[in-house]
């Protein structure tokens, strides 16, 4: 009796794992992969704003200060607008993030591939944020 009460256990778990349907593989929509893309890239812009808005605020409490001689050297920030460097360090970071999403993307890893450009936006984000607030840096 105890046999047969194994061999039937055993039986039915065979054949109910038999009948099991295979799970599909997860496809990531090509949708919100361009939307992460997007926003990383918009994001850069905005930080390069934020870095120019800064600079501008320094500029304005300077002229404020009667300390015009600042204006026109490095250590007062100068006049010039700091939107080429941020750039030129933030578009080659997003190249990079990109090329690694679609990477990502190619070799069946979809969520890898939307979360990486979305933490690099919300990084650039918060910078721009602390920027922003902090005006004159």
């Amino acid at each position: 009796m105890k046999n047969l009460i194994v061999i039937v256990v055993l039986l039915s778990g065979a054949v109910g794992a038999q009948e099991l349907p295979q799970a599909p593989k997860p496809k990531g929509s090509l949708k919100l992969q361009v939307a992460a893309q997007v926003a990383m890239w918009g994001s850069s812009f905005v930080l390069a704003d934020s870095a120019a808005h800064g600079t501008g605020n320094c500029v304005n409490e300077l002229a404020r200060s009667a300390r015009l001689d600042a204006l026109f050297t490095s250590s007062g920030g100068g006049v010039r607008h700091p939107y080429e460097k941020t750039l030129a360090v933030a578009l080659p970071l997003d190249a990079g993030v990109s090329l690694v999403s679609i990477w990502l993307r190619r070799k069946h890893h979809p969520t890898l591939a939307l979360w990486l450009p979305s933490v690099s936006m919300g990084v650039q984000a918060g910078a721009a944020a602390i920027q922003y607030g902090a005006g004159c840096t």
